[in-house]
């Protein structure tokens, strides 16, 4: 590997990569020879998309030398789909890059379009590697017709009508589009001026690139895949932002469905069985008529359908019965959490196969079916409904170990809810190596317990890289008291108490007179931000911070980004003794990942509070009570508090690391709770190393000073 690594570094081109970003590629072309599942863990600022990018591009196009790409066997209208490529004698592998959202996409492709990525010696003309990136329909429509449709809806008409789906035109797109490295914004763009579908090119492209750019839910969900046809067993899965995956498996695959929700697929459902029977009816009178009697292949298809559909309506009864509280076995029960099996047995549904049910309805286009006459008022809700039952029929053939449903008789409604992400992760696992990349991965303990089956646990190897930022660039303190020396404790019974309203505003009264350029101050939720802000407000010492810096709110909606321009217009045009802006955000909200605040855009972090979720949510207590359980059978080191901790503890330290960002940027980080000494231990070791905890706001203010006060010297 060290010719390999050797290839990585010059992908950097005229930057020399950190010491950490070598020990880096090193690792990661361990684990992509070795076939191994690599963990690797590198805090933002490190530059580890470069590292991540160098390393495995230099080692796909290693592992594919000597093998022919794919080569077009014809491109005019009359080849099939099949004909499109015609595959070398021996397979390239392919690299799969999958992010959470679609503009890390952008992100990735943009470092991807630097010459010394894709092309060797900057020359254009020998391109060695080739490229695609995949998003879904809603993002690569280019049909403005289709603008305002729900994802369900647009479902239900694309390709049948669409102008822009023209089949010789997609073919040509689909072999032209990966000789440059497009992101979503240029597909799209390519493929208005091209009067051509971006979303079925890019799909026809698969196969003949090395490089697949794809979102979560195209990896992660097993019918998008088989519907792309991606070659699992032939790739190298690199997951970029791997520590927000779990979220987002529980997120794909929970599904709550409510009685209106029901009650909608019920009379859709009945509604088609009718018109299906009325069919049945007019094709037995013609065949009464006539000499020759219609196809008994038309009879029994039709028969074959009204019977399909009746577990169907079954479901929606048995489910309805349930919620509307008629059901003797429920009562009997009384029980508002339990296992898919037991639930199927109360509502007597146990003996319906439901895998075959759901390829039925996915081979007949059940769900289109159901919703395309529907009025369009509506068809949105029509949609939605059908795609969440079917959804919560397709996880009813789970195991009981990897969920659970919740029953909310008060509200009418039921709840799957992923347990053990490890049966999604598990569909992967057959691919050459996986590869997940985060900034806060750590602890790792209940990331290998939700993701990686146990006997797969021996493939499993980790990095983890300090921070490039030198120990002196970097100042953290543990607040234990306020400006008015009252104990700082957040908790969910007294946080909202006018006292610690006080301590958090007297403390950004003090900071904004000593930190130059931007602070940002995170809090628990907007709620909570909200309060402390409406509280500042009201005291004399705002007018006071707002002479000196101007202050700003996260906001819900899609002003995001204006925000974002105003916080960093009032920096960039400091003056005098107006010295920038004060920025409140929520923790695990937008702004606490993937924003870059490099430099003057925040000197300054403060952490208020905790972000710890609702101990008495019957999901999280379930997610505690699954560690528990694997900790007993030895299946993981983590407890089910241990877990609830850590959660809390991730989304602080991605907080942090947003200040963080190149080796020369400095900042100093409060954690504006007396409850932090006693969590040092899931602080990254980076951050620990320049950690003080103290009792006296006097002594942090005067340590905050003398830090810029020696920055300014420089």
């Amino acid at each position: 590997m060290d010719r390999v690594l050797e290839t990585s570094i010059r992908r950097f081109g005229d930057t020399k990569p950190y010491d950490i970003q070598v020990d880096f590629m090193r690792d990661m072309l361990t684990s992509l020879d070795g076939g191994r599942i690599g963990l690797f863990e590198s805090p933002t600022g490190t530059g580890k998309s470069m590292s991540v990018l160098a390393s495995s591009l230099s080692y796909l196009e290693w592992k594919n030398s000597g093998i022919a790409p794919y080569k077009p066997k014809m491109l005019d209208e009359s080849s099939s789909d099949d004909d499109l490529l015609e595959e070398s004698v021996n397979k390239r592998s392919k690299l799969m890059i999958c992010t959470r959202t679609h503009s890390q996409i952008k992100e990735l492709v943009k470092e991807l379009k630097r010459p010394m990525f894709l092309r060797e010696k900057f020359d254009i003309k020998n391109r060695k590697l080739s490229i695609v990136s995949l998003a879904s329909r809603r993002h690569l429509c280019i049909n403005s017709k289709y603008e305002q449709l729900s994802p369900a809806e647009l479902n239900n008409v694309c390709k049948k009508s669409c102008e822009f789906y023209n089949k010789g035109l997609i073919k040509k797109f689909s072999f032209h589009l990966n000789e440059n490295a497009l992101d979503i914004e240029d597909l799209c763009s390519y493929g208005r001026d091209h009067f051509c579908c971006p979303y079925f090119a890019s799909r026809g492209a698969i196969k003949q690139s090395d490089i697949v750019l794809l979102p979560y839910q195209s990896l992660f969900q097993a019918q998008t895949r088989d519907t792309l046809k991606l070659d699992i067993k032939n790739s190298y899965i690199i997951v970029d932002e791997a520590h927000n995956l779990i979220d987002a498996l529980n997120s794909m695959y929970t599904v709550t469905l409510d009685r209106n929700q029901i009650d909608c697929v019920f009379n859709l459902i009945v509604k088609l069985r009718a018109s299906i029977s009325k069919r049945e009816e007019i094709l037995a009178d013609k065949d009464q008529n006539k000499k020759n009697p219609s196809e008994p292949q038309a009879n029994d298809r039709i028969k074959e359908q009204i019977k399909n559909l009746q577990p169907i309506i079954s479901i929606c009864l048995q489910i309805k019965n349930v919620l509307s509280g008629n059901s003797k076995e429920h009562k009997a029960s009384r029980k508002e959490i339990m296992m898919m099996n037991e639930f199927q047995e109360i509502c007597g549904i146990n003996s319906i196969n439901t895998f075959a049910l759901i390829d039925w309805v996915n081979e007949n286009q059940i769900s289109h079916r159901l919703t395309y006459r529907e009025p369009e008022e509506k068809i949105v809700f029509s949609s939605n409904s059908v795609r969440s039952f079917f959804s919560f029929v397709d996880l009813m053939g789970n195991q009981d170990s990897f969920g659970r449903v919740l029953l909310n008789m008060e509200k009418g409604e039921l709840t799957y809810m992923l347990l053990n992400p490890s049966s999604v992760f598990g569909e992967i696992l057959s691919a050459k190596s996986i590869n997940l990349i985060g900034g806060t991965l750590q602890p790792f303990d209940d990331v290998i317990t939700q993701l990686v089956f146990p006997h797969e646990r021996n493939r499993i190897m980790y990095h983890v890289n300090d921070h490039v930022i030198p120990k002196e660039n970097c100042l953290a303190l543990c607040v234990e008291n306020g400006p008015s020396s009252h104990l700082l404790s957040f908790t969910h019974t007294n946080r909202c108490d006018n006292t610690l309203f006080d301590e958090i505003c007297f403390a950004i009264h003090d900071l904004a007179k000593v930190v130059p350029d931007g602070i940002i101050v995170f809090f628990p939720s907007f709620d909570y931000m909200n309060s402390v802000y409406n509280h500042l407000k009201g005291l004399e010492i705002c007018t006071q911070i707002e002479v000196t810096k101007f202050l700003l709110m996260e906001p819900k909606n899609s002003a995001l980004q204006k925000t974002m321009d105003q916080y960093k217009s009032f920096i960039d045009h400091k003056s005098g003794s107006f010295t920038g802006a004060i920025l409140f955000a929520v923790m695990n909200g937008k702004l606490s990942e993937g924003i870059n605040f490099a430099n003057g855009y925040c000197r300054l972090v403060m952490i208020v509070g905790m972000p710890f979720a609702d101990s008495r949510d019957p999901i999280l207590s379930q997610r505690m009570s699954f560690f528990d359980e694997m900790k007993s059978k030895g299946e993981s080191s983590m407890s089910g508090k241990e877990f609830y901790k850590a959660t809390c503890m991730r989304i602080v330290n991605q907080s942090i690391g947003r200040s963080f960002r190149h080796i020369n940027d400095f900042a100093v980080a409060i954690l504006f709770d007396s409850r932090y000494s006693s969590f040092q231990e899931l602080i990254p070791q980076w951050i620990r190393r320049s950690l003080h905890t103290s009792h006296n706001w006097k002594e942090i203010l005067e340590k905050v000073n003398g830090f810029y006060q020696k920055k300014s010297k420089l």
